[in-house]
């Protein structure tokens, strides 16, 4: 990386450069570049939703998006077995919920420039102990060859009960040459 903090901070804005992506929906700059002593860093969101639609049931008001890219670094929200439109996709049935799950992961880490293989991290949370196989075996087929680190959670519920898993994704955009 060479330089110091004492260089002006070149070393680190260019050890951190940001890729962009283009202007419009469905994602939105929110900051400019160039990266200034973390004060100004670029973010990009995309897929931005309020939960009072995701959730008409719950009395919520809460701005949110999908996905959001920064310093070449993207955070997915947590996946699970519906289609972007809300639409449950296996009800019942894990594997398939994954499966839906990890398409979701793929548009949209496409949208935000990566591809599966630039995933470092995962967490997996499922509802019952008998659908791990079922969740890791497809997760394990979408990242075959990816070797990302992995955490695997038990938990009580998620934000709907028909949701057996949710998968939650970091990726890093690698820098191009």
């Amino acid at each position: 990386m060479g330089g110091s903090l004492w260089d002006g901070g070149q070393a680190w804005t260019d050890a951190l450069r940001f890729t962009r992506l283009p202007e419009g929906p469905p994602h939105e700059t929110i900051a400019p570049f160039p990266f200034s002593w973390c004060t100004d860093m670029p973010h990009t969101r995309l897929r931005k939703f309020n939960t009072r639609d995701t959730y008409p049931d719950q009395s919520l008001d809460n701005d949110l998006c999908q996905a959001v890219v920064a310093n070449g670094t993207v955070y997915l929200r947590g996946q699970v077995g519906t289609d972007f439109d809300g639409n449950l996709v296996g009800a019942g049935d894990p594997a398939a919920q994954t499966d839906q799950a990890m398409r979701n992961v793929e548009t949209l880490l496409s949208e935000a420039g990566a591809r599966l293989e630039d995933i470092v991290k995962i967490t997996i949370f499922i509802t019952r102990r008998q659908d791990r196989e079922p969740v890791y075996r497809t997760v394990g087929k979408w990242l075959k060859g990816v070797f990302p680190v992995s955490t695997g959670l038990m938990v009580a519920g998620l934000a709907k009960e028909e949701w057996l898993m949710e998968i939650d994704v970091i990726a890093v955009i690698p820098e191009e040459d």
